[in-house]
């Protein structure tokens, strides 16, 4: 069972840090792919000049498309999350462990949560069946806390 508190001026401060640093990765991530597309698209032309706009244009399109589902909608998020300063709080119920390409997920038995990457030193430490105390934002899910019986696996 999950209960909404507002955030402390802790919370916000971080998540305002997380939501700036994802800003600027995310336009240096689309300010060099841009650059590099063009490039693919001036190295293509070289042969044959008139591809140059469709394969610029495609590209990008695709792109802007793939930026925004990974990224806008992300910054979106947090920022509602900033914007409202309502955080969930509550006992959730370890349903499953997997390890997949280097990523530690754990499944809980909520919707509201749903499942989090852990590291490897937290992951180890947590078992199925096991109730972690979790804090976190409503809309994005930004984890600002995660304990087991007292013992912080994750603060951030």
């Amino acid at each position: 069972m999950t209960s909404q508190v507002l955030f402390s001026d802790n919370d916000s401060a971080r998540l305002a840090t997380v939501c700036k640093r994802f800003q600027r990765i995310g336009y240096g991530f689309l300010v060099v792919m841009a650059l590099g597309d063009i490039g693919v698209a001036y190295v293509a032309s070289t042969k044959n000049p008139i591809i140059f706009w469709p394969i610029l244009l495609v590209t990008l399109v695709f792109l802007v498309f793939v930026f925004y589902i990974v990224f806008f909608k992300r910054i979106k998020l947090m920022k509602q999350d900033l914007a409202e300063q309502i955080k969930l709080v509550g006992q959730f119920e370890i349903t499953s462990k997997t390890e997949t390409d280097k990523q530690l997920l754990v499944d809980f038995n909520s919707a509201d949560l749903g499942k989090i990457s852990l590291n490897r030193a937290s992951f180890d430490k947590v078992h199925i069946g096991d109730n972690l105390h979790a804090e976190f934002a409503r809309q994005s899910k930004f984890l600002f806390a995660l304990s087991r019986e007292g013992e912080m696996l994750i603060e951030r």
